[in-house]
């Protein structure tokens, strides 16, 4: 999309819709420049990756709203603006999204899975449980990597969330396997 007046606007637009999906109300928009900016500088990061500028303002907008800010504008310039640019790409189920999601924290996670892994989970199914928590829709249609505000790092995110699950994982393989086995079942 060119940097016409109407281009802006939509962009303006899409914004301020991700914030009234929030029902919040706010004092004052960011101003048009700012978010053309916001989305150059999210696409810089990501050059391989083409989502649509509105649907990403309009998360954007949804995110300001849900943190509050009292300064939108230094708000927006204070995010991870680019990978919230790929969260939002994964959580639309972008494919090239989710390509550049493996091959830049795939090595991360694959360290964290090494750690983890036991004789119940293999390295394949415990990063199959990963991003089937993490990248495919629940139930509820909810993906989780929707839930990422985009004021930290991606990394860290992704970091924390692997942890987490993998210490489930891990608690889950240890609790079955306290179970006590009959003195005929011991090695002695």
């Amino acid at each position: 999309m060119g940097v016409d007046g109407a281009g802006q606007e939509r962009l303006g637009n899409a914004f301020r819709m991700g914030w009234a999906n929030a029902g919040k109300p706010v004092d004052g928009w960011p101003d048009e420049m700012v978010l053309r900016a916001l989305v150059v500088r999210a696409k810089q990061d990501w050059p391989d990756l083409e989502l649509d500028d509105e649907h990403f303002l309009r998360t954007v907008g949804h995110k300001a709203s849900l943190s509050g800010p009292a300064d939108v504008p230094q708000w927006l310039q204070s995010l991870q603006i680019g990978d919230l640019y790929l969260a939002t790409g994964c959580a639309g189920g972008n494919e090239r999204a989710l390509g550049l999601f493996e091959q830049h924290f795939g090595p991360e996670l694959n360290k964290l899975v090494a750690r983890f892994r036991n004789q119940r989970y293999s390295r394949e199914d415990m990063l199959q449980t990963w991003r089937e928590r993490v990248l495919v829709a629940d139930s509820d249609g909810k993906v989780r990597i929707a839930e990422y505000s985009g004021r930290g790092k991606l990394k860290n995110w992704v970091r924390v969330c692997s942890l987490r699950l993998f210490i489930d994982l891990y608690r889950k393989t240890k609790s079955q396997s306290d179970e006590v086995l009959p003195f005929s079942d011991w090695d002695w």
